[in-house]
C-alpha cells in the first residue's frame, strides 16, 4: 500500500443470493467472533432500526463518552461534545425524514433496548439508543461514516447485531433507499491498528 493509498474493508453485495447465504458464511467462518454474539443480543432483547438522529441526541452522547478509549485509543474531540454542541436535547418527537434522493444520502442506524418511561429531553421514548452506524451512500456505494457501541452494553454484541441487521435489509431489499447497493464499506481496514501490538479487535 502506498503512502497515500489505504484498504479498505468492503462487502460485495451481489456475492451473496440472501441474507441467509450470507450469515451461514459468517456463522461457518467466524462463529465466535460474529454470529454468536449478535445472536446473544438478540436474546438479551436488543432490536435494531433506522432512527431520526435528533429524536436521540443525549443517548448518542452517553454512548460517546461511555469510554475513554476504543481499541486502544483515545476517543478524538469529535466525539466529545455535549448535547447541546450536539443540536440540544429534543422538545418534541420529529418524524422519520423520508429520502429525497434514493442514491445520495446519510441515515443512521441504531440498536435499542425498551426501558419504559426512557426520556430524550421532554420527549418519551420508552426505548434507549445504545449503539449506532451513520450510513452514506453514494451511487452504488455504501458506508460506515461512524459506529459506536455504549461501553456498558458492548459485552452482549450489540454492534454485531446492528451490522446484520443492516445487512439483512439491504439483502431483503425491503426498503428502497437501499436498492441498486453494490458494497458497504468499512473505512479503513487498518483503522483499528492497536498502539500496544494486541489484536485488533476492529478486523
Amino acid at each position: 500500500v502506498g503512502e497515500n493509498e489505504y484498504v479498505c474493508a468492503a462487502i460485495e453485495i451481489k456475492k451473496w443470493a440472501n441474507y441467509d447465504d450470507y450469515f451461514d458464511a459468517v456463522r461457518k467462518g467466524n462463529r465466535k467472533g460474529a454470529a454468536y454474539p449478535a445472536k446473544r443480543a438478540a436474546r438479551e432483547g436488543y432490536y435494531c432500526r433506522r432512527f431520526e438522529w435528533s429524536n436521540h441526541i443525549p443517548d448518542v452522547a452517553e454512548i460517546n463518552f461511555s469510554k475513554e478509549e476504543r481499541t486502544g485509543k483515545k476517543m478524538t474531540d469529535s466525539y466529545k461534545r455535549s448535547v447541546e454542541e450536539l443540536g440540544g436535547a429534543p422538545k418534541k418527537k420529529k418524524i422519520l425524514k423520508s429520502l429525497s434522493n434514493s442514491k445520495n444520502w446519510w441515515v443512521s442506524w441504531g440498536v435499542f433496548k425498551f426501558e419504559e418511561g426512557h426520556m430524550q429531553g421532554e420527549v418519551q421514548t420508552n426505548e434507549r439508543l445504545v449503539g449506532y452506524i451513520g450510513l452514506t451512500r453514494e451511487g452504488d456505494l455504501c458506508a460506515y461514516g461512524t459506529i459506536l457501541g455504549h461501553g456498558d452494553h458492548l459485552r452482549f454484541g450489540i454492534m454485531y447485531l446492528l451490522h446484520f441487521q443492516v445487512m439483512k435489509s439491504i439483502l431483503m431489499g425491503e426498503d428502497d433507499y437501499f436498492h441498486g447497493i453494490e458494497y458497504l464499506a468499512y473505512a479503513d481496514f487498518l483503522s483499528g491498528t492497536r498502539p500496544d501490538e494486541r489484536l485488533n479487535t476492529l478486523i
